[in-house]
């Protein structure tokens, strides 16, 4: 089964209220034949704008992550159970990847050690580059 993430912004509830969406949250995991690896709380922050729900706006909210394993043709009645919960002010499930030691990336860097963003050349300048001969009506008046 693939690992995904599922990031929530629960609306501003008192405690057991908080703890019973998220455990709705959990239950629709789990009867979608999923399995739960990590729940973090991020904490409860002022939202960067303003979201409307069906109870009106919000400018505050809980953050939360839950890191599950779910079968790739449940994904999509999960995430839809997610948008109908009216706790739930947003919500957003992304694929995890994980790295093994088997993984090879290419190195970017030079001789001298230096790390390079840009495998290009920069200091070089272009050989010719005739804005004419690459764009044929360059300079034309209509």
């Amino acid at each position: 089964m693939p690992a995904y993430e599922l990031f929530l912004i629960i609306k501003n509830l008192p405690r057991p209220e908080l703890v019973q969406s998220i455990k709705r949250g959990a239950e629709l995991i789990l009867k979608n034949d999923g399995i739960i690896r990590s729940f973090e709380n991020l904490g409860h922050k002022s939202l960067p704008y303003r979201i409307k729900s069906s109870e009106g706006y919000h400018t505050e909210g809980n953050y939360m992550l839950i890191k599950f394993d779910l079968p790739r043709d449940q994904i999509n009645s999960v995430t839809s159970e997610i948008r109908k919960d009216g706790d739930f002010l947003r919500s957003g499930v992304s694929f995890l990847r994980e790295l093994d030691e088997t993984y090879d990336a290419e190195c970017r860097c030079l001789e001298s050690g230096k790390f390079v963003k840009f495998p290009f050349n920069f200091e070089k300048p272009m050989a010719v580059w005739d804005k004419k001969k690459i764009f044929k009506n360059y300079g034309l008046r209509l």
